[in-house]
């Protein structure tokens, strides 16, 4: 084992409800694993297990895998996750040296997690997400814009969001792709 690392949650600090929640674990030296292991992560007072994002067929030597919850909405961790040091199960799987065949170290030792602040979990929250997407204006005349003509492009959110910086949305355009920039 030489790494686990839960990737940031999509807004702040805090996973929200229908939120997926991705740890990666790293190996040294590669691995190879057969099946869908398990780890188990400690939300609150309750033991979630984050399973292998996809079944392993023991084939590609791998240095590391992710694991990957989805956050309910009872779930509800104010100090952050945990990942505890016989956190990695097998759950029927195998994860064994690439080059050697032996039996992997399942403890995670040092690279366990206690109550890690960026990673809180609120399932009561709701995590925005967009459920529309709208060209806003038309072209000054026919059906297509001419050159120096603005296209204004809605995002719509199911919740009310805080834009801040400068985000970008991607047009494609015939074949090449453009940033409209937030306005």
């Amino acid at each position: 084992m030489s790494s686990v690392l839960i990737f940031t949650p999509a807004s702040g600090s805090t996973f929200g409800a229908g939120e997926t929640i991705t740890i990666n674990v790293a190996f040294s030296p590669n691995v190879r694993v057969a099946g869908r292991p398990q780890l188990a992560l400690q939300i609150g007072s309750a033991t979630r297990q984050a399973i292998a994002s996809t079944g392993y067929t023991g084939g590609a030597p791998l240095q590391s895998v992710q694991f990957h919850y989805v956050v309910q909405a009872t779930d509800t961790d104010p100090d952050g996750i945990s990942v505890g040091a016989n956190a990695l199960m097998l759950n029927g799987a195998t994860i064994r040296g690439f080059s050697s065949g032996v039996n992997a170290a399942l403890g995670l030792g040092s690279h366990a997690i206690t109550n890690s602040a960026n990673h809180k979990v609120n399932g009561a929250a709701t995590v925005p997400a967009v459920n529309a997407v709208t060209i806003a204006s038309r072209p000054a005349s026919g059906a297509a814009y001419g050159a120096g003509e603005r296209i204004a492009v809605q995002v719509g959110f199911q919740i009310p969001v805080t834009v801040t910086g400068s985000p970008q949305l991607a047009l494609t355009i015939g074949t090449v792709t453009r940033q409209a920039g937030y306005a």
